[in-house]
């Protein structure tokens, strides 16, 4: 049987996490300049887009609408939520595929062996020396984009 968690605490976690993030980025980057911050500024924004997710399967979950099981994977979960619960909460496709996006970076960042940083970019190298490059404007992107996915979530699970 799964632990039903309740959708406001995760969604308040995600919104903490959220201030940190935007924090990290407008604040903290621009005044010391250091480029590794944006690797924590992933992980971050990865945290926040896990717990929006969760919040949402526990809420459709609570109401019935769909099954959760304990082992089911972090990818099962979000298929999940892209195709049965992101349409009732009002999310587009192009913000599921900025989510999955910014999943795919950090899945990226987990298993670099080697990751330098290059005029202001955060560059992450690949086992098979394939090379993907972050900048801060792309994570303001990420961060404006789940900032308008938990306004969506909060609307919905609290009323």
């Amino acid at each position: 049987m799964i632990e039903v968690k309740e959708p406001k605490e995760i969604l308040d976690k995600a919104e903490h996490s959220l201030r940190i993030v935007d924090h990290m980025i407008y604040i903290t980057y621009p005044l010391i300049k250091e480029n590794s911050l944006l690797k924590k500024v992933i992980e971050q924004l990865y945290d926040v887009a896990n717990n929006i997710i969760e919040s949402i399967l526990h809420y459709e979950f609570m109401y019935k609408r769909i099954r959760l099981s304990q082992d089911q994977t972090q990818s099962q979960n979000f298929e999940l939520f892209s195709i049965k619960c992101a349409n009732n909460f009002e999310i587009t496709k192009q913000e599921i595929e900025t989510i999955e996006e910014l999943f795919q970076l950090m899945e990226k960042h987990k298993e670099s062996s080697f990751e330098f940083t290059r005029k202001n970019k955060l560059v992450i190298m690949s086992n098979n020396l394939k090379t993907k490059s972050i900048n801060l404007e792309q994570l303001k992107i990420y961060l404006n984009i789940l900032k308008i996915i938990l306004k969506k979530t909060k609307s919905k699970i609290i009323r």
